[in-house]
């Protein structure tokens, strides 16, 4: 029978309640789910490839909501979602499993200690588990724990391809460092984990990942949000909605609505009245739920539950939430250009507790488009 510390025993018996417990409050469909550990939610288009691919244990929970972020290595804008242990990243121009990218933690995460990887002390060759790729081997304690996860590339089985997408190639021989919780273990990194053993732990938690994706956004540089535009998706069509008010480009975000000042209640008013409501904004971030899809007479339709967190230019935090009613008409039997890209049609939106979680407030949304009223015209 193992013995376990009075500390070590409560840091593992968490861990296990949190695995065992935790659990996403989201429809059948899982496009997104929500979590009251952090109070975020993994966004649609995230969360099915969460769900199947590690979940909890390999990714951890979402710590902020989706954003336009800058690769680091391609420099191109994506829809990324910053996780406990990863940074998902949506690359709709790659074909599927493609789509959603990892990033490469392991190796920004070492950038920002300043520890170059590639002078590292190398493995010998010979070594079980080499690759020459980057002249380390995979330790032993490791070995097990990295062959059986893996990206779901559509291999029979588990093949070692699809470790190789989810973790990477070894960057490091492994040896004894520090974590983040203080405890010193053998660790290893990867080029996209940092792989540490816990010996005393039962299984399987004796091999567990760092929490990269905290250390690596904790420590980033905040920067002004990049441009993003992608009206081909729902939620994708929310965040480059608010990614113009945050780069407070008001105007490409008066022009997503089909026709803005025709609802005294649910459409914005005059262009100079809705720049004005957002004066005081410094920063949106927007968490959406699973929408509601309809169609009908030549035309698509979205209802999407919505959450938005704004800091105020006075650093206040306020909340709101409701419900956006998005369209567009069926590009078969419209021949505009634009006919395909989603607009903001109407939307109802309520102030919300400053204190209140995404989380929280998406589990009790109930978005019912007839209960919005429509603009005069569409």
């Amino acid at each position: 029978m193992v013995a376990f510390s009075g500390k070590r025993f409560e840091k593992l018996f968490a861990l296990i309640v949190v695995l065992l417990l935790a659990s996403p409050a989201s429809t059948a469909r899982a496009a997104t789910l929500c979590f009251m550990e952090t109070g975020q939610c993994v966004g649609d288009p995230f969360g099915d490839f969460w769900q199947g691919n590690g979940g909890l244990p390999v990714f951890g929970f979402p710590i902020v909501a989706m954003i336009p972020e800058a690769n680091v290595d391609t420099g191109r804008t994506h829809v990324a979602q910053w996780l406990e242990r990863e940074r998902l990243e949506l690359h709709p121009e790659n074909r599927q499993p493609y789509a959603i990218l990892l990033g490469r933690l392991g190796v920004e995460r070492l950038g920002q200690l300043g520890r170059d990887w590639t002078t590292f002390p190398r493995a010998n060759a010979s070594a079980p588990h080499y690759y020459a790729v980057t002249g380390h081997a995979i330790a032993p304690q490791f070995w097990e724990y990295w062959r059986g996860h893996g990206l779901d590339l559509g291999d029979q089985g588990l093949s070692e391809r699809e470790s190789l997408a989810l973790f990477g190639y070894p960057l490091s021989e492994p040896s004894m460092e520090r974590n983040q919780a203080g405890d010193t273990v053998l660790t290893q990194w990867f080029e996209r984990a940092r792989f540490e053993y816990h010996p005393d732990n039962p299984e399987p938690y004796k091999v567990l990942l760092g929490l990269l994706g905290r250390e690596t956004m904790g420590a980033g540089n905040p920067a002004a949000s990049p441009r993003y535009e992608d009206r081909m998706g729902v939620a994708q069509t929310m965040l480059s909605y608010y990614n113009a008010v945050n780069r407070k480009e008001y105007r490409r975000a008066y022009g997503y609505w089909d026709a803005p000042g025709t609802s005294p209640t649910s459409t914005p008013p005059d262009y100079a009245t809705f720049e004005q409501g957002y004066a005081t904004t410094a920063y949106v971030a927007v968490t959406t739920g699973t929408p509601s899809l309809d169609a009908g007479a030549g035309n698509f339709w979205a209802t999407v539950p919505t959450v938005i967190v704004a800091t105020t230019t006075g650093g206040r935090r306020e909340v709101f939430s409701g419900c956006y009613v998005l369209h567009h008409t069926n590009p078969g039997a419209d021949p505009r250009p634009d006919a395909e890209l989603w607009k903001l049609n109407r939307a109802r939106i309520d102030a919300a507790r400053s204190d209140a979680t995404p989380a929280a407030l998406l589990a009790g949304l109930r978005c019912d488009p007839g209960t919005i009223p429509p603009p005069a015209t569409t």
